[in-house]
């Protein structure tokens, strides 16, 4: 990312924002070295999904929507449980 050539100022100036949100996130004691670190591993979890969503493809809608589910599931659970 810091490598000569590899990006532009812009391209580094989003993950500088990025970080400064997962720094705020972490609280006032991260440090910029957790923030960073935190990035990167909320980034490398990213992942392109080609998804078709017209026509007859029925199964790539399902598949889709039973993911998301799974998702919003599975981070709805820890909030749940702290207001009990």
């Amino acid at each position: 990312m810091n490598a000569p050539g590899t990006t532009n100022a812009r391209v580094r100036q989003r993950l500088k924002h990025l970080e400064g949100v997962v720094r705020k996130i972490l609280g006032e004691d991260a440090s910029d070295a957790d923030a960073e670190m935190r990035s990167w591993q909320m980034l490398f979890s990213l992942f392109v999904q080609a998804v078709e969503l017209e026509g007859d493809v029925a199964a790539t809608r399902t598949g889709c929507v039973a993911r998301l589910q799974a998702v919003a599931d599975s981070l709805a659970e820890p909030a749940i449980s702290s207001c009990d």
